[in-house]
């Protein structure tokens, strides 16, 4: 079992223990797409509200940063409440992390072919 360490950093307003336990859930079936040679992540998880004048007052942020050995995802939406600001943003890194799996595994498969046609050669 792979491990994921999920780090929640709050802004100035206090998140429920109910979207808090929910997220982690969530986030916890990303290891499922992690590579088997990976044993540990870091999943940093800012949620906050978010201010300027571009924004409504009641816009919040939430920004999910995941840290694999040597890889780095980022995803970041926002919502009208904590809640769909969360879960649009792990949507977005379900994505994101599916996006580079497959990219890894299509690199992986033309070398492979290509060391299948070199060996090919010398026979």
């Amino acid at each position: 079992m792979r491990a994921m360490n999920i780090i929640f950093r709050q802004g100035s307003e206090e998140l429920s223990d109910a979207l808090i336990t929910r997220a982690q859930k969530k986030l916890s079936r990303l290891s499922r797409l992690i590579s088997e040679g990976t044993y540990e992540a870091l999943v940093y998880v800012d949620v906050e509200r978010e201010s300027g004048a571009q924004t409504s007052d009641n816009m919040w942020r939430t920004s999910i940063n995941l840290d694999l050995a040597g890889d780095h995802f980022n995803a970041v939406e926002m919502g009208s409440t904590p809640e769909k600001a969360t879960d649009l943003a792990i949507k977005e890194m379900k994505r994101v992390v599916r996006k580079a799996k497959g990219k890894e595994r299509a690199v992986l498969r033309r070398g492979g072919g290509l060391l299948k046609r070199f060996q090919k050669g010398f026979s």
